[in-house]
């Protein structure tokens, strides 16, 4: 007989979960009074499917035993029946009472793990992996068979799997591909009280999934548990408390005294002590484990304790970045006392053995975020009461134990009975990211246990914003969908998601996942020196986030090439974690695998050999979710310890691939990485204001951590992955940016100030500048933009006022020439006029432009393009007429009152006119040129412009005396008359004025009895003078002044033009032309000559004949150089010295520069005339006769100097004294004189003429130094007549001061060898005189 449709629903309803969501389907299509349709036999046959799996799943549950010793057997009837008929049970069950391996049987009991799987979520990996185990044992399976588990990287469980254990992570991680968890029938969430964000999202989740799925089962089972809050969020859920197996655990209160500095400091390690030596007596074997807040304490505490040398007591520490093998003496107590300092990773999970004695010190360190600071916080905080129970039961779990608390019992009573769940201390982005991904609505109405604040929903949308993830309804963009596939934080994601079109995302993989786990590096207290050595071979220059790629690197290459226990010892030997550097490897593949799903960057997934039920445990994303840090990162306890099993196979790794090689000089590759990583970390940047402190956005005032590799560098700007408050607030994992960077990946954040809108004259548009802030933080200051940009309005209406008004700019057109020239005219009437006012207000006439011009018109360059396509009749409404530009009264032609040019001495020079009374070009300004300044006259340039004639006139006739101007008044109209009367003429203007007032005014009037001085200034010319160029050179109202200042100026002008005519460089032979010593233009001369260019000459016009005759004469010498060059280098090679002389000039310099200097100056000798040089015939003959002459005087100069120098040679062997001492200082003042004789170079130096004295003044120094050997004393007194002439010299430096003294040292020491004239110390002193006169 057919099976209904009511009966096929209720059958349904007893299928496996996993296949409800397919046969409600069919289910639903089905019509209900059809029962023939084939449909009908086909969902039959799958329904008898489906039961038969529950069946053979109900017939494979093994035989179950709950222990009797365990305090939940007594509770398993009541438990059972609480699973059978409630869908939330809440069970409160103390450490040791068997909860959470007996659980998952009673479930089975309770007819449950048949329709689908009882899942057991844990915390911790390791805690899943045990715990498996465990119940597999107690139930007599295989691991994997019935009981199985699923952690990150690995999963042990099959189709037969009735109880599962696995991390909370692994679960959320389910939801992504099993929105109604259909796989399990029963849930059982352990660890409750932990308040981690992965177990307060999935209380929450679930809470909503039990109204959908009213068949699951969910248990919920803790420690210490919240029991009315979880309660009453389960809406009266039952409560069944267990207790447990510990022993009784006396507590103690003995708070510590003093101030809060004194208890946080000295009061801690005196407390410790105290509770140590009361605690002692009791059991002196007893082990301690003191709780402390953080490694600085326990630092401070181990130096303490060890200085104390308790007997047969060992001090250790434990805290999560110890090293595992440091950790592990923890675990393995040995037949001494042991004090244990721990963190608050010994307060759960883990279980110290032989613990006796508790000391607590009521605080730890907790990690808060800060919603109004946006960074994490690590501070010291008092522990909650149920903390503070935990940290007791420690010492009660093999027997009774003593918990001395080193605070009071009323301080204990104030405080919070829970710790504060990490949803309410931790950013909120990571699980609104999750929420909108998996579409579960608001976040303010999901139903958590204790809500979030709405500012901290709000704070993780604005985090979520600032990384790009959101439209602006709040709802995920492509960036955020992106990013929730990625099971990482989620600033890790969008660096991610930025780094995938890149051609370093597996660089970006590598550092993403490195900075996901725990610092590989460890640093032990006992080897910080050899852990930062070994840790230095990786660091980067430029960026930590590199120096995580070295490591990975140099690792992964290790990976290759050791077996496993060899690579152990290689990370030991680097001070590395080897768990920690395997999690990493693992992470990093399990990211590889999620990628390459996605189809990113080229990372492809591995086959399903090498990572294992993808989607449900080990392999594939649901495995990396398992601990997704943007979910679980804060809630791992500032330092935790987990001892991760060794078990896995390190075969089973597949190798990962290197990521591209980052070389430190690539800086491609290097801005590609780190742009990429700005993206995500835009608002970790900071700029260095001084030594140490760096300034971030929102006033973050922080510096960089002192173990990151930037710390010793400082570089200007930074970009950080971390940043912790902990005493202070530091930069971890900090990477070297270029400031430009930054803008670009922060447009959505920055804010602009836009600020100084000016006309740019050159580019034809309105410009200003701008500021770009990152809340805050000044990233682009005074950057030149272009207005356009950021106010259209106003740059519009500076391109009219600028453009179009005032004709400042680049834009040309036939209309703006039109109205330019119709500008200029009415300004040239105000300045001729002397009137301001005239042309009408700017403001009308910009008004006049906007209604004429299109308003997208913004700059010169628009407006030309749209003159030349505008109608023709659109053009010429533009064009001014004189009536649009000036006000009534200013028309009129002034063109002859006010010329633009007067002609003077010949040429027309132009006249610019200025009304600017408080300025030096009030009035007409006449430009001359400088070659016409000395032709012009007083009478030209007196009459000025007719237009101010009359007023000259007046304002003169009122300088005069009273008695004279009485009788010609009124001064105008005296002053109109003469101007009618007396054209312009060569006369200066006073003498004509004097003239026509003697004669009508009836009295005598000399020009004399004018004052000038009363003039205005602009009734007197200024006269501007200009050099060739047109650049001004001087001005003055006083033609007299100006040419006494240029006259010079004037004869340079004229050399500067012939120098233009005679021009010539390079030359290696006489020019094509003469050169004229003098070249004459009236009073005015110029000089050409040749001049020195290396080796070669050029030729150029002076001003100046003295300096023209010394150029030539170095321009001559450097030609005749290089046109002699053969027969120089012969006599070089053929000069003849003999071997005492050789060695004597050895002594001085290298005897190869003797020979050069001897011919160079044998050159000289015979170019003496060379100055006189001035044509190509007379330089010809000059060279032939130096080709001749020069052997000649060569070998004439080299016999001299050969007799010279062995004279030297004798007199330097003379200079040996007889005796130590003896006369020392005049063998030093013979030894000096004998330097400066032959001296390096000296052969070219000194003339020929004294030369040929130097054999005499050898001599002399010969017989001074035999005499003075004999008779020191006469020689000392003949010396100080020499000292002060030879100090004058020293000072002077003048050659015949030189040559003078060298005769009186031969008067004094060597009479009998004459002198080359006559000389006396007198003689001397007069010329010194003369000397220093100059």
């Amino acid at each position: 007989m057919a099976a209904t449709h009511r009966e096929l629903r209720e059958r349904i309803a007893r299928a496996s979960a996993r296949d409800f969501p397919r046969l409600y389907a069919l289910w639903k299509a089905l019509p209900q009074d059809a029962p023939e349709d084939p449909r009908v036999a086909a969902l039959v046959r799958l329904l008898e499917s489906s039961e038969a799996i529950v069946a053979a799943r109900a017939a494979s549950v093994p035989k179950l035993v709950i222990p009797e010793e365990l305090p939940i057997a007594a509770h398993a009837p009541a438990l059972v029946a609480a699973i059978e008929k409630h869908p939330v049970v809440i069970v409160a069950g103390a450490t040791g009472s068997g909860k959470t391996t007996q659980l998952p049987k009673l479930a089975l009991m309770a007819g449950r793990g048949t329709r689908g799987v009882i899942g057991c979520t844990q915390p911790r990996r390791i805690a899943a992996r045990s715990i498996a185990r465990r119940v597999a044992e107690e139930t007599g399976t295989a691991l994997g068979d019935k009981v199985g588990f699923a952690v990150r990287f690995q999963d042990q469980v099959s189709e037969q799997t009735l109880i599962k254990f696995m991390t909370d992570g692994i679960l959320l991680a389910e939801t992504q591909s099993d929105r109604q968890l259909r796989r399990y029938d029963t849930l059982i969430v352990d660890e409750a009280h932990e308040r981690s964000l992965n177990i307060d999202f999935l209380l929450g989740y679930l809470k909503n999934l039990l109204q959908r799925r009213p068949e699951l089962k969910l248990i919920i089972t803790s420690a210490t548990i919240d029991t009315d809050s979880f309660a009453r969020h389960f809406s009266g859920a039952p409560v069944i408390e267990i207790e447990g197996r510990g022993y009784p655990v006396e507590i103690r209160y003995r708070p510590i005294e003093g101030d809060n500095d004194e208890r946080a400091d000295q009061g801690l390690v005196r407390g410790i002590s105290q509770a140590i030596d009361e605690l002692t007596p009791s059991d002196p074997r007893g082990d301690f484990l003191v709780f402390l807040p953080g490694e600085r304490e326990i630092r401070d505490v181990h130096k303490a304790l060890e200085g104390r040398r308790l007997p047969h007591t060992e001090i250790l520490p434990l805290y999560a970045r110890l090293s595992s093998a440091a950790q592990e003496r923890v675990f393995q107590p040995g037949t001494g006392r042991r004090v244990v300092l721990a963190t608050n990773v010994a307060e759960t999970s883990i279980t110290v053995p032989r613990i006796r004695f508790v000391i607590d010190t009521g605080l730890a360190r907790v990690n808060r975020y800060s919603q109004r600071a946006k960074v994490q916080r690590l501070q010291i905080e008092p522990i909650s009461q149920a903390a503070a129970n935990q940290r007791a039961g420690r010492c009660g779990r093999t027997s009774s134990g003593i918990c001395v608390r080193l605070f009071d019992e009323a301080d204990f009573q104030k405080r919070r009975p829970y710790t504060d769940p990490e949803l309410l201390r931790s950013s909120l982005a990571g699980v609104i990211l999750r929420m909108l991904d998996l579409g579960l609505g608001d976040p303010k109405r999901f139903p958590f246990i204790d809500a979030p604040s709405d500012r901290a929903i709000d704070d993780g949308y604005v985090l979520l914003s600032e990384l790009g993830a959101l439209d602006d309804m709040r709802v995920l963009n492509r960036i955020g969908r992106d990013m929730a596939r990625l099971p990482i934080d989620v600033r890790l994601a969008r660096f991610l998601v930025a780094a995938r079109d890149t051609d370093q995302f597996e660089t970006a993989l590598v550092i993403a996942a490195g900075l996901s786990i725990q610092d590989p590096r460890e640093r032990p207290a006992e080897a910080r020196g050899l852990a930062d050595a070994a840790h230095q071979i990786d660091v980067h220059d430029k960026s930590d986030l590199l120096t995580l790629v070295n490591l990975w690197t140099r690792y992964t290459h290790e990976h290759e090439e050791r077996t496993q226990s060899q690579l152990r010892e290689w990370c030991k030997s680097q001070f590395l974690s080897y768990l920690r550097m395997r999690e990493w490897r693992e992470l990093h593949r399990q990211l590889r695998v999620v990628v390459g799903e996605l189809g990113w960057g080229g990372a492809m997934p591995r086959a399903d050999s090498d990572f294992k039920g993808r989607g449900a445990g080990g392999g594939g994303r649901a495995a990396v979710y398992a601990q997704a840090p943007h979910l679980s990162a804060a809630t791992r306890k500032s330092e935790r310890v987990e001892r991760v099993s060794d078990s896995a196979s390190r075969s089973a790794l597949a190798p990962s691939p290197l990521p591209p090689a980052i070389a430190t000089n690539d800086a491609r590759a290097f801005e590609t990485l780190h742009r990429a990583f700005l993206t995500a970390y835009v608002t970790h940047v900071a700029r260095k204001d001084d030594k140490q402190r760096y300034r971030g956005p929102r006033g973050r005032s922080l510096q960089i951590f002192p173990g990151s590799g930037q710390a010793k560098i400082g570089p200007p700007w930074i970009v950080s992955a971390t940043i912790l408050e902990t005493e202070k607030l530091y930069a971890l994992m900090n990477a070297r940016i270029d400031p430009a960077w930054i803008e670009p990946a922060c447009q959505h954040l920055s804010k602009r100030q836009h600020y100084e809108p000016t006309w740019d004259l050159k580019g034809g548009r309105a410009v200003g500048f701008e500021d770009v802030t990152l809340f805050g933080l000044p990233i682009v200051q005074r950057r030149r933009i272009n207005y356009a940009s950021a106010d259209l309005i106003t740059a519009r209406a500076l391109m009219i006022r600028h453009q179009l008004v005032r004709g400042e700019g680049p834009a040309r057109h036939p209309v703006l020439a039109h109205n330019d020239a119709l500008r200029q005219q009415a300004k040239d009437k105000e300045e001729k006029l002397r009137r301001r006012g005239l042309l009408r207000d700017e403001i009308e006439l910009a008004e006049w432009f906007d209604t004429r011009i299109p308003t997208d018109v913004l700059d010169a360059h628009q407006l030309q393009r749209w003159l030349r396509h505008a109608p023709p009749e659109a053009c010429e409404a533009l064009k001014w007429t004189l009536d649009d530009l000036v006000v009534p009264e200013a028309r009129g032609d002034e063109s002859e009152r006010f010329p633009d040019t007067l002609e003077l001495a010949g040429q027309k020079l132009p006249v610019a006119y200025a009304f600017d009374p408080n300025g030096e070009r009030d009035g007409a300004t006449l430009t001359i040129p400088l070659n016409v300044l000395m032709s012009l006259s007083e009478s030209d340039i007196d009459w000025l412009v007719p237009g101010w004639r009359e007023e000259k006139a007046a304002a003169l006739i009122k300088s005069l005396p009273k008695a004279l101007r009485r009788h010609v008044v009124p001064a105008p109209d005296f002053a109109r008359a003469f101007l009618e009367a007396t054209p312009p003429r060569k006369a200066p203007f006073v003498d004509a004025l004097a003239e026509f007032l003697t004669r009508v005014g009836g009295v005598a009037i000399a020009a004399s009895d004018f004052s000038d001085t009363e003039l205005s200034p602009h009734l007197k010319l200024n006269l501007r003078v200009i050099d060739a160029d047109g650049q001004a050179l001087d001005h003055d109202r006083s033609l007299a002044l100006l040419k006494e200042r240029y006259a010079q100026a004037a004869r340079d002008a004229f050399a500067a033009r012939m120098d233009k005519q005679y021009w010539a460089d390079g030359l290696s032979d006489w020019p094509a032309f003469d050169l004229p010593e003098a070249i004459v233009d009236g009073a005015i001369s110029a000089f050409p000559a040749l001049v020195a260019q290396g080796e070669r000459v050029g030729v150029r016009a002076f001003a100046d004949a003295s300096e023209a005759r010394e150029a030539h004469a170095g321009g001559v010498l450097t030609l005749l150089r290089r046109q002699t060059l053969e027969v120089q280098r012969y006599w070089q090679r053929h000069i003849k010295l003999s071997n005492d002389a050789a060695l004597a000039y050895g002594v001085v310099a290298p005897v190869d520069s003797l020979r050069s200097d001897i011919v160079a100056a044998s050159l000289l000798d015979l170019a003496a005339t060379r100055a006189s040089v001035r044509s190509a015939s007379a330089f010809h003959a000059l060279v032939e006769r130096i080709r001749k002459e020069l052997g000649e005087r060569v070998q004439a100069r080299a016999a001299l100097l050969d007799d010279i120098l062995q004279k030297a040679k004798k007199a330097r062997a003379e200079l040996t004294p007889l005796l130590m001492g003896h006369a020392t200082a005049n063998l030093a003042d013979a030894r000096d004189h004998l330097q400066r004789l032959i001296a390096p170079g000296f052969a070219a130096s000194v003339p020929m003429a004294r030369l040929q004295h130097y054999p005499r003044y050898l001599q002399a120094l010969v017989l001074r130094i035999e005499r003075l050997k004999r008779e020191p004393a006469k020689d000392q007194a003949k010396l100080l007549d020499v000292i002060p002439f030879q100090r004058e010299q020293a000072t002077l430096n003048n050659d015949e001061l030189r040559w003078l003294i060298e005769e009186l040292r031969v008067s004094l020491f060597a009479q009998e060898l004459g002198t080359a004239e006559a000389i006396s110390p007198k003689r001397i002193a007069k010329r010194i005189a003369e000397l220093r006169a100059r």
